[in-house]
């Protein structure tokens, strides 16, 4: 019989093994990190391999990190760290803070991961903002410096698990961070990670290859002469492949969004539902009650832990430079058609997230670059009513192709707006040439005063979206529909992301001088490059 003693340094093992703490037991060797499957991960959480852990997984040493606080100076840094003074307790008062990261000559961006982040975020009086062309902080504020000739938009109030990706301008040497303080209570610590080409093209084909490959089909039309090809291998048929039409079986126009209508069941399995957590009373779907989730935007499944969405479903385009949702707040749903109806499929699940990851140069006021990636706790298990969808890599012209375009948003724009339980759909959106919807966006900047000094850094914006309307007047994206995606099916390809819903604007039809909403949308294939840095 095996003794007592025998059977607890068993069980301390096995914790052991569960944690990855270990990396030898008859050494007794604590691994100062992680333990990883592939060593490439702990190169990109900048570690070092020192060994190999009890499960055979690699030994990542992380203790020998970079990183410092203010007037710091960080070299060849795969990985550093910039901490308040006191940090993890807590400073105050007057402070100027400031770390410069020297940048590899490979580097295309740089991920600042808000560990803790906690600024004052009151706003300057409104006078003061209606006529400023970016958002105001109060006494506590951050910027970003190092690019030629403009910076980002500073960023105050609680960024704690929030995250800025910075795609780096060629031969950019430094990125710099400061902090200006003032209120009595703030502290940080940032983790700010390098990624270079090799990253995005290892990490990138391993996401095509090794993650979703038992969704493909083993042909490859990830380019058919369309002039287009995919992040990811095309799916099979089964499930969606034949889910964008022009026309019903009878022939008439499908209409709605805002004029949509009722989405089949498994249809759309890339969409998810970005929900957050109200604890305020509400009687949603007829039920009263406190702490509930609510629909706020539309989002689409691009891996098994990334989802890609818009900014401004967190930033909203108002005075505050800060989210108006914290990230334990947030939840998203998978698999989902009807939001009033509790577990309708088996393939419908809530994940909770990790991170919110916002464009550098998203530019709350007018809703330019406005993108953002969510990372989820856990992987979503795919199947056929989840899936995750392909995305476009190079331009092509849309302005023919048949769309569809779906969420839970606002069934109109009119006063009383009321909102659908079940997911709605549209392929009645027609996309104008990129070339008309760059003289638009570029005669609204014009006609708008505040706007025409606007500085380099929005230099060429216009041409990284989409635009549209309704094949009729009652056909547009709605509040709520922010976030979702815009697809394509070309000929022998699965549907294809090629845009993410941002906002619309009132326009003027030049032929018939009638007013017309025009949707907005963000051009997947112009941030490619950001989207991949987003997936590592």
């Amino acid at each position: 019989m095996r003794s007592h003693n025998f059977i607890i340094v068993k069980i301390i093992i096995e914790i052991l093994f569960l944690d990855g703490l270990i990396q030898d037991v008859l050494g007794g060797l604590k691994c100062p990190g992680r333990c990883v499957v592939d060593p490439a991960s702990c190169r990109l959480l900048g570690g070092k391999i020192i060994g190999y852990c009890i499960n055979g997984q690699a030994c990542c040493d992380l203790s020998q990190m970079e990183g410092g606080s203010c007037d710091t100076t960080v070299r060849n840094a795969k990985v550093s760290y910039f901490m308040s003074p006191n940090y993890p307790n807590e400073s105050g008062g007057d402070l100027i803070c400031e770390l410069n990261l020297e940048l590899s000559e490979k580097t295309l961006g740089v991920k600042l991961d808000f560990v803790s982040l906690q600024m004052d975020s009151l706003p300057f009086d409104l006078a003061d903002f209606a006529v400023s062309q970016t958002p105001v902080c109060g006494s506590d504020m951050l910027f970003i410096k190092g690019f030629q000739g403009w910076s980002p938009d500073l960023r105050c109030g609680n960024l704690t698990g929030y995250s800025i990706l910075v795609e780096t301008e060629k031969g950019q040497k430094k990125l710099s961070l400061v902090f200006v303080m003032a209120s009595s209570i703030y502290k940080w610590r940032i983790r700010l990670t390098q990624f270079t080409e090799d990253d995005v093209n290892s990490r990138g084909n391993s996401i095509v290859s090794n993650k979703i490959t038992n969704l493909h089909n083993t042909d490859d039309h990830s380019n058919d002469g369309n002039g287009i090809t995919g992040f990811q291998k095309n799916y099979d048929d089964t499930g969606y492949a034949n889910t964008i039409q022009e026309e019903n079986s009878e022939g008439e126009p499908m209409l709605r969004i805002a004029g949509g209508e009722d989405a089949e069941k498994f249809s759309i399995p890339w969409q998810v539902s970005i929900q957050s957590v109200q604890d305020f009373e509400s009687h949603l779907c007829g039920v009263p009650g406190r702490n509930m989730t609510v629909h706020l935007c539309g989002g689409s499944i691009i891996d098994e832990r990334t989802v890609l969405t818009s900014a401004h479903c967190f930033y909203s385009p108002s005075r505050f430079a800060h989210p108006t949702l914290s990230v334990d707040q947030i939840k998203v749903v998978v698999g989902e058609l009807d939001l009033c109806q509790t577990n309708e499929t088996s393939f419908t699940r809530s994940y909770s997230v990790s991170q919110v990851i916002l464009h550098f140069n998203y530019f709350a006021k007018e809703i330019l670059n406005d993108l953002a990636i969510i990372k989820l706790k856990e992987p979503i298990e795919f199947n056929h009513g989840v899936k995750p969808i392909t995305l476009a890599d190079t331009d092509f012209e849309i302005s023919d192709k048949p769309t569809l375009l779906a969420g839970w948003g606002s069934y109109s724009l009119e006063e009383n707006m009321t909102y659908p339980s079940t997911l709605q759909k549209t392929t009645n959106l027609v996309l104008f040439a990129e070339k008309e919807c760059v003289e638009r966006q570029t005669a609204y900047l014009n006609y708008n005063k505040n706007l025409t000094n606007l500085s380099k850094k929005y230099e060429g914006v216009f041409d990284r979206g989409l635009c549209g309307r309704g094949k009729s007047k009652e056909v547009e994206a709605g509040f709520g529909d922010s976030g979702g995606g815009l697809v394509v099916t070309l000929e022998k390809s699965s549907p294809i992301l090629i845009g993410v819903v941002s906002h619309m604007r009132a326009e003027i039809d030049f032929k018939t001088n009638e007013t017309f909403h025009l949707d907005y949308f963000v051009k997947v294939s112009a941030f490619k490059k950001w989207i991949l840095m987003g997936m590592l």
